[in-house]
């Protein structure tokens, strides 16, 4: 029982911790994909940049996002 609270309490003193640098990488993130949504794109659009490896500062102009929304389109529906 008290191997189990050592252990707990060192994970609680001195376990892993995101640093300032790693704060300021996220919140700047959270700040790119926020502002991607206001201007129009959804969620799965946001995800897709992601999965392929989308880094803030690289996003693309907005007439290559409109573009890329009409290829999209045009995709779905060809496939019905």
């Amino acid at each position: 029982m008290g191997a189990a609270w050592a252990f707990i309490l060192f994970f609680v003193f001195w376990g892993p911790e995101m640093s300032q640098n790693e704060r300021e990488e996220e919140a700047a993130l959270a700040r790119q994909y926020e502002g991607m949504r206001s201007r129009g794109c959804s969620l799965k659009e946001i995800g897709a940049r992601r999965a392929k490896g989308f880094r803030p500062g690289e996003e693309p102009g907005v007439n290559e996002m409109e573009e890329e929304k009409a290829a999209n389109e045009s995709t779905q529906i060809e496939r019905v």
